[in-house]
């Protein structure tokens, strides 16, 4: 989501699969991620290298400085220690 559309709560873009690997992307500045799945992680992957995982039913903000290029849906119900 970008920032109106998070402050809005419009949904731009939705990924339900579990994946092997990332699914592209279009970086945004200023938006939103939610996991709403309950027993799965998410992991974003970094323009500027490495990633984030998000835990179920979490949600995290970039600003500029931050681009999200990848997501990758996991059956995993935690994140790796680190992340």
């Amino acid at each position: 989501m970008d920032n109106d559309a998070l402050l809005a709560g419009r949904v731009l873009s939705k990924y339900k699969d579990v994946t092997s690997g990332y699914q592209a992307v279009t970086p945004r500045p200023h938006y939103g991620v939610l996991n709403t799945r309950n027993d799965d992680v998410v992991f974003l992957r970094l323009q500027s290298g490495g990633s984030i995982c998000l835990s179920p039913n979490s949600r995290t903000v970039f600003a500029d400085g931050y681009r999200v290029n990848g997501i990758k849906i996991s059956s995993s119900s935690t994140c790796p220690a680190g992340q």
